[in-house]
């Protein structure tokens, strides 16, 4: 069963960036290399990043399941009512579960309580087991995106884009 806690205060602030590093250390090194990693984890999951991020109108939810912290994602909706699911991830020893899709189904009742039509992430191009996840759960990938992140680091990703219009999607 998951459960689904949003993140307020500094003691779920802390869980969350717990779980950031430890996902992000065992799934991103491969792709990106250690350097780059770290940089992102302090400059995006840290406790004081998610606090920013939290401040500037960003909803970070904890997935939690059997008792423990089993993933996380943050959601914002912007001016132009588009939602942006900058974090969207599961624990590896909670892959394959189907936390994933319910995590999912989760975040469009809250994009569609907030009008939103549409659901957008960027995922790193040499993610291929994310990519592929994302379009089984109906995203559609719209191009490229590359960003400069500072510290010499780029993001190199694509924009996959979930339409909350389509019947089908809803």
């Amino acid at each position: 069963m998951a459960e689904f806690i949003k993140v307020q205060g500094e003691e779920l602030i802390r869980r969350a960036s717990k779980l950031a590093f430890d996902i992000w250390r065992e799934h991103y090194i491969p792709i990106v290399g250690e350097g780059q990693v770290e940089y992102m984890l302090d400059k995006f999951q840290s406790e004081r990043a998610i606090s920013g991020s939290i401040a500037d109108g960003c909803d970070y939810y904890l997935t939690e399941a059997d008792g423990q912290d089993a993933g996380y994602f943050a959601l914002k909706i912007e001016p132009d009512g588009k939602a942006f699911l900058s974090k969207f991830y599961v624990a590896k020893g909670f892959r394959g579960q189907g936390l994933g899709r319910k995590s999912f189904e989760f975040v469009k009742r809250l994009a569609q309580k907030r009008q939103a039509e549409e659901i957008y992430l960027t995922v790193n191009k040499n993610n291929s087991d994310s990519i592929g996840i994302y379009e089984k759960l109906g995203f559609e990938n719209r191009g490229s995106i590359v960003m400069d992140i500072g510290g010499g680091y780029k993001m190199d990703d694509y924009k996959m884009v979930f339409d909350l219009t389509v019947p089908s999607n809803r």
